[in-house]
């Protein structure tokens, strides 16, 4: 049974608006061609993408999740969050370090800010399959034994291939350890079918 009164409605308008252009011109600011591709990197791996109508939300990760490999991916990354955070698209909390959490500033974002949107659109697919393995990779945590195996192996090998080295460490060190263990398992297969010949 709320109303919304026209004024009301035209002053949401320009809140959107304010956002959408303070964004494209933090955006714009940044120094060069390769920082904007950081900083959309970055922006796209802190939402959690929806599904079949679901809602895009925001995404808490840590630095050590989203911090690549080579130093200066690691420079480049430091100095894209710091501007980011410098203009509120991004918050920062939590412990120090690569401990620390980094977070979209404000769901408003997500909506507002339509070159983001669109970042997000086009990779909504790509996104959703990272979010499965990162939910795995929670669950490994929680119990080490739990390696990948079968299809959700393939499935985690595909992801990487498509990551790259977005991949967050632990991802990484999940996929290395279930595929040492696949071929350890393949190897002692092996061995078993020459000894059964052989008898």
């Amino acid at each position: 049974g709320a109303t919304l009164t026209r004024a009301a409605y035209a002053a949401l308008g320009a809140v959107k608006g304010a956002l959408d252009a303070h964004a494209e011109q933090v955006l714009a600011a940044l120094p060069d061609d390769d920082d904007r591709a950081a900083a959309r990197r970055l922006m796209v791996r802190l939402v959690h993408a929806g599904v079949g109508g679901e809602a895009d939300t925001r995404w808490r990760r840590t630095l050590r999740e989203l911090r690549p490999d080579d130093d200066a991916g690691r420079a480049r990354l430091d100095r894209v969050l710091d501007r980011l955070v410098d203009a509120r698209l991004l918050v920062t909390g939590g412990a120090a370090g690569d401990a620390r959490t980094v977070e979209i500033g404000h769901e408003a974002l997500l909506k507002s800010w339509k070159t983001f949107r669109g970042w997000i659109d086009a990779e909504r697919d790509r996104l959703v399959r990272l979010a499965r393995l990162v939910e795995w990779v929670s669950d490994w945590k929680k119990n080490p034994d739990q390696l990948l195996a079968g299809s959700k192996l393939v499935y985690a090998e595909d992801v990487a291939a498509e990551n790259g080295g977005d991949l967050e460490v632990d991802a990484r060190e999940l996929l290395a350890l279930s595929l040492a263990a696949r071929d350890r398992a393949l190897r002692e297969a092996e061995r078993e079918r020459r000894w059964k010949r052989m008898a």
